[in-house]
C-alpha cells in the first residue's frame, strides 16, 4: 500500500481512503519507510595532509627564574 503512494500520479488520500486508513496514517508509514531505506552517510569534509613541522628545540639550560617569579610560583 505505501509502495503505491510512490507512483506518479498516485494520490495519498485516494489510496487511504480505499483501505480504510486515516491519510495521516499512511504518510506516517511513508515517512517511516523513507527513514529506515535511507542509508546513513557519514558527512565528511577534505583534509590537506601537510609535511610535520620540526620539534622546536628545548633551550639546553632553561632561562633563571628570578626570586620573585620563584616566590609566585608557590
Amino acid at each position: 500500500m505505501v509502495a503505491a503512494t510512490f507512483e506518479p500520479g498516485a494520490s495519498v488520500s485516494d489510496i487511504a481512503r480505499s483501505a480504510g486508513i486515516h491519510v495521516s496514517q499512511l504518510f506516517r508509514w511513508r515517512k517511516e519507510l523513507c527513514q529506515i531505506s535511507a542509508p546513513s552517510v557519514p558527512q565528511l569534509i577534505p583534509v590537506q595532509v601537510v609535511e610535520a613541522l620540526p620539534a622546536p628545540q628545548s633551550p639546553a639550560h632553561p632561562p633563571p627564574i628570578s626570586g620573585r617569579a620563584r616566590r609566585a610560583a608557590w
